[in-house]
């Protein structure tokens, strides 16, 4: 298991779906939210991910969750999220990326719920896509170990 910083992959994952809930739940309770910005991350995230522009496509990846937490417009969840994305790409730097497809294909679900205002079926859409890039990250992480590479200096 990989740690940055002291943290594990798992401490990551679980701080990661109490912020995204909360997030979650103070954007669909906001009257008026333009999802635009999310709709044209995601778009642009698939393009990148059939042209193979896999450091483009993370960084798209990541800054989603940012774009969402500034529609909570609290400073706070703001702050939260960034301190964690920039966690994660620490990960992602250490490990690598282990975004594909299936990303894109939950961010779409995610969208529609999120429309509706469906706080529940948006959060569990995000913690089902959060359980298993976790699961990828883990076996990524193993791989990596297993290969002797420590990624360290």
């Amino acid at each position: 298991m990989v740690e940055i910083g002291g943290i594990s992959l798992g401490q990551l994952t679980e701080a990661r779906l109490a912020i995204e809930s909360a997030v979650i739940a103070t954007v669909c309770k906001r009257e008026d939210i333009d999802l635009s910005p999310l709709e044209a991350n995601v778009d642009t995230a698939e393009e990148l991910t059939a042209t193979g522009k896999l450091r483009e496509k993370t960084a798209l990846n990541v800054e989603f969750h940012l774009l969402l937490a500034e529609l909570t417009e609290n400073p706070i969840l703001i702050m939260t999220m960034r301190a964690l994305m920039n966690i994660l790409l620490d990960v992602i730097q250490e490990v690598g990326s282990v975004m594909g497809i299936d990303v894109i294909e939950s961010r779409r679900r995610f969208l529609k719920h999120l429309r509706k205002r469906d706080a529940a079926a948006a959060q569990r859409e995000m913690e089902r896509h959060l359980n298993v890039l976790h699961e990828h990250y883990v076996r990524a992480a193993n791989k990596k170990s297993k290969g002797g590479v420590t990624g360290h200096g």
